[in-house]
């Protein structure tokens, strides 16, 4: 089997090898071998590669990984883009690079114009006398790559976040060095205190406030929830968390760590001068035609100061009842749960489960009953128009359980906390859905059932939650499979096993395409599980409560769980079984 089949045009060469046609090609071979490639681990091994013998047969290419598509295939179950190119490597006769970090030599980038390298998503990687090297996810860029270039290209394909690393390495290194020398910095100076005379400088800079600014912009326009910028020993990274994913953007010398920290710190009003303990700010960003609230968190390290940028977007998000994914059951029943006069609705789930939505979604269906609703929330992410919203204020003695015993008096029909944690705000939660107002909060607990026993370990008397608790929504947020690249799942036997589901049932998992950017997913979906508490529920409702009694008698009843609802939206192809098996509550 021929590796390469002469290298005769790179071009020709790989359309006759997509299309298996021509003697002694590619595609043609390879596949007659069962579709064998090569795997590249790193830098060196790509230089190696320049210098064999294309008359060889991959099997004895001494010193490289070969890979069958069968392997390639099985690399879904961990990394489906990674699979995906596998096999498209493997179909096309071409190498596959499979690693973590490129460090790309600063002398390649002229080879190639920094322009024609963005524009198509490729990377220059070794070079020799006749042949360069080009990393690229897509084979077809090759033609456009060898009419830029006067050499013979060599394509290697990798995963697309991949040749994005090596170009943020390779060029915005270039962008980096030519920042710090038009700021004055010395590139050996990367902690706060190495430039403290010109913190309140840098900040001001032109090209730092761009960068913050750019930055913010690209991850509202992304709709990212979160900004990390993590500091390390030479870098520092920036990361957006997308549909609850984080993902890697770009990497800055450390160098100008401070003055982005510092231009940071300035937007969100914090102390420019304090370094030793963390910070909390606020501010707001406007993109297009949306305007967020900012809140800004930044921590101290041993490589410096770490920062989150928490996005809260107070126009998107707002969804009514019918627009947060329920089933028909826990919709009709959630309905009536929020119609009532009075009585508490709790809403349970980890950070960043949509605990949020579900309320504003409960507060908007109220709202149409001309009743008088507050909110106290930490902070407020949504703005409603004719409900009165106030913001906790910690600094100030505005706290929860202070607000909440002031609000009573302004006469509300639905009161909404954004958080009990606590016994003193869960007994005054308690008390308000005693005395004739509706009440609707969250809670952290796993799921439904929990949320009952952690409200009588804060102290709330069991007879009194059994007068109040009108039901508990526990939910998750599954990832939507990517509606342009689905393909069938291949499934663990282990996960159908502990799911339940059967062998021979199809399911669909996203492989990862320009339209998600290569990670298969795009958007989310609530998952829920909705117990009401009926009289059966309530006399289990003791001091020593247990919580898999509760769960067993609720689904006994009807209730469809987080794990069971899962399943459900797998079967129907709008998340992969493999996201119902993480989201799962056992």
């Amino acid at each position: 089997m021929s590796v390469a089949a002469g290298m005769s045009d790179v071009a020709e060469y790989l359309a006759v090898a997509e299309s298996g046609r021509g003697s002694g090609g590619v595609a043609e071979n390879a596949g007659g071998n069962g579709g064998r490639l090569v795997v590249l681990s790193s830098l060196d091994d790509v230089r190696r590669w320049l210098n064999v013998d294309f008359t060889v047969t991959i099997d004895r290419l001494a010193g490289f990984r070969v890979m069958s598509v069968a392997e390639a295939a099985a690399l879904r179950h961990d990394d489906p883009e990674l699979a995906t190119v596998a096999e498209r490597a493997a179909r096309l006769g071409v190498p596959l690079l499979e690693c973590d970090v490129l460090e790309i030599d600063a002398e390649l980038r002229e080879l190639l114009p920094t322009p024609v390298s963005r524009r198509l998503l490729v990377l220059p990687l070794a070079v020799n006398d006749k042949l360069l090297a080009v990393l690229m996810s897509d084979a077809e860029a090759c033609a456009a790559v060898e009419f830029s270039v006067s050499r013979r290209v060599i394509p290697i394909l990798a995963r697309s976040n991949l040749v994005r690393q090596g170009l943020s390495n390779q060029f915005d290194r270039t962008e980096d060095e030519a920042l710090i020398r038009r700021l004055g910095l010395d590139p050996r100076l990367t902690t706060q205190a190495d430039v403290q005379r010109d913190i309140e400088r840098l900040a001001t800079e032109q090209p730092v406030v761009k960068i913050v600014a750019e930055l913010v912009d690209e991850a509202i326009q992304r709709r990212a929830s979160d900004i990390h910028i993590r500091p390390g020993a030479q870098t520092f990274e920036l990361l957006y968390r997308i549909d609850g994913d984080l993902i890697s953007v770009r990497r800055f010398l450390r160098a100008l760590l401070p003055a982005v920290v510092s231009r940071i710190k300035v937007i969100g009003g914090m102390n420019l001068a304090e370094h030793r303990v963390p910070q909390d700010g606020r501010a707001s960003a406007n993109s297009g035609n949306m305007q967020v609230d900012l809140r800004i968190s930044v921590i101290p390290t041993i490589h410096g100061e770490a920062v989150v940028i928490r996005i809260l977007n107070t126009a998107f998000g707002l969804r009514s009842v019918a627009e947060i994914g329920f089933g028909p059951r826990d919709e009709r029943l959630f309905r009536d749960v929020i119609m009532r006069g009075q009585g508490m609705l709790l809403v349970t789930g980890p950070t960043g489960s949509g605990k949020s939505t579900t309320l504003y979604a409960a507060v908007l269906e109220c709202r149409k009953q001309n009743v008088n609703i507050i909110t106290v929330e930490d902070p407020v992410e949504a703005k409603i128009e004719d409900v009165l919203q106030v913001q906790i204020n910690r600094a100030a003695g505005l706290t929860f359980d202070r607000t909440l015993r002031n609000i009573l008096r302004h006469d509300p029909d639905v009161v909404m906390i954004g958080e009990i944690r606590d016994h003193e705000t869960a007994e005054i939660a308690v008390e308000s859905a005693l005395t004739g107002h509706l009440v609707f909060s969250t809670l952290h607990t796993n799921n439904a059932a929990t949320t009952i026993t952690r409200l009588l370990d804060l102290g709330v008397l069991p007879f009194l939650l059994k007068s109040t608790l009108l039901a508990v929504l526990a939910q998750r947020l599954g990832r939507r499979n990517c509606r342009y690249c689905k393909v069938p799942e291949p499934v663990d036997p282990h996960i159908r096993e502990v799911l339940g589901v059967g062998a021979d049932e199809v399911f669909y998992i996203g492989q990862g395409c320009p339209k998600c950017e290569g990670r298969g997913v795009k958007g989310r979906i609530g998952i829920y599980e909705l117990l009401e508490v009926t009289p059966e529920i309530s006399r289990l409702i003791v001091p020593g409560a247990d919580a898999n009694a509760i769960h067993d008698l609720a689904v006994k009843q009807g209730m469809i769980s987080v794990t069971q609802n899962a399943i459900t939206l797998a079967r129907a192809g709008v998340i992969a079984l493999q996201e119902a098996f993480q989201v799962r509550v056992d």
